[in-house]
């Protein structure tokens, strides 16, 4: 009679090598989750890496407050209407966490010409909130009638908040200067939302040096719904 203790060695390791291989498939199916979340921002993870160990970025450029901001205007009741380019899409995760209610459309390459017809399309079909956030400069410089139209359009029903582009494009520099020359001249109808100032202090830029990562957006979602508080009063 042959011993059964000694065939059972020979019929597990099958079973043995279909456990290892779903404990595999596990391991590997969690690192992805992983690996998703980090590189949920505007980065992937190693990207994210590469920006953290950047010395030009570290030390007193690191953020003061970059934790996630929810629902900082929920207790408000005015309806907002976001209009921003791919900054605002590279802080989209962080904007929708502090802005849950709010209506915030993002496209690459958008201007700032482009704002009247929009404002005038988004206000005919009844859709332009109380509050209306401009997040543009990334890609060029308003000209000198945008704003007369912009607050045309939008009236003294809306409140009006302007955010400060950042980054070293030959451009940026006339944006700010004429965002915060239009909030100075209408301090009734218009909020700065000063993000090249705050930027100073976000250590994560991508390589551009004008899209945030995720500690950055949370700088810019902060940065925003601060002023749309303050537009809110």
């Amino acid at each position: 009679m042959t011993d059964s203790s000694q065939r059972s060695p020979r019929t597990r390791p099958p079973q043995f090598m279909v456990l290892t291989v779903v404990l595999v498939v596990l391991a590997v199916a969690g690192l992805g989750v992983v690996i998703w979340k980090s590189g949920s921002g505007s980065h992937d993870a190693s990207s994210a890496s590469r920006i953290s160990t950047d010395p030009a970025s570290s030390g007193s450029r690191i953020s003061t407050d970059t934790s996630p901001v929810s629902g900082a205007v929920d207790r408000s009741s005015a309806r907002v209407t976001m209009l921003g380019d791919s900054v605002t899409l590279a802080a989209a995760d962080a904007l929708a966490q502090a802005l849950p209610k709010a209506d915030i459309q993002a496209d690459v390459g958008r201007q700032f010409r482009d704002l009247p017809d929009g404002l005038s399309q988004l206000k005919k079909e009844g859709k332009l909130g109380d509050i209306v956030v401009v997040a543009l400069g990334a890609n060029g410089s308003p000209s000198s009638t945008v704003w007369s139209a912009v607050l045309s359009t939008l009236g003294d029903d809306h409140k009006l908040v302007l955010v400060t582009p950042h980054g070293n494009k030959d451009w940026i520099p006339d944006s700010i200067a004429s965002i915060r020359q239009v909030a100075e001249k209408h301090p009734g109808r218009v909020v700065l939302a000063d993000w090249d100032a705050a930027a100073s202090s976000v250590s994560d830029f991508a390589k551009d040096g004008i899209h945030p990562g995720p500690k950055g957006a949370q700088v810019f979602a902060r940065t925003v719904s601060e002023a749309i508080q303050k537009a809110a009063q």
